[in-house]
């Protein structure tokens, strides 16, 4: 398959927000890429951290759509990225050199 990919592509939201990890003493990134193996699936995911409940909401509005491309393809990993940008987006974040090098790596090559 052309643009293959080993490993399919999701985005995630924490179900704790910003507020909770803080009150509880974690420090936990706003946007990570996680990976995920089991016996029926491999999966890497990117799990933002939202801010609030609202914020929360919004991310799994954003979730909760369908993919428009197949699965386990560089241009699904490029749709997830797209996803965690809008999540970013509506929490009115402004992306750090980290999370944006983090985004790049995920899905490489131009969009």
């Amino acid at each position: 398959m052309s643009g293959g990919h080993t490993r399919n592509a999701r985005l995630s939201v924490s179900q704790g927000t910003r507020e909770w990890y803080v009150h509880w003493g974690h420090d936990r990134a706003r946007l990570s890429r996680d990976r995920m193996d089991s016996p029926s699936d491999r999966l890497d995911f990117i799990s933002v951290v939202a801010d609030d409940l609202p914020g929360r909401d919004a991310v799994y509005t954003i979730m909760s759509r369908k993919y428009e491309t197949p699965a386990r393809t560089l241009a699904r990993r490029r749709e997830t990225v797209r996803r965690a940008q809008e999540a970013a987006d509506v929490q009115g974040w402004t992306l750090t050199a980290d999370e944006r090098a983090m985004l790049d790596a995920f899905a490489p090559g131009d969009a």
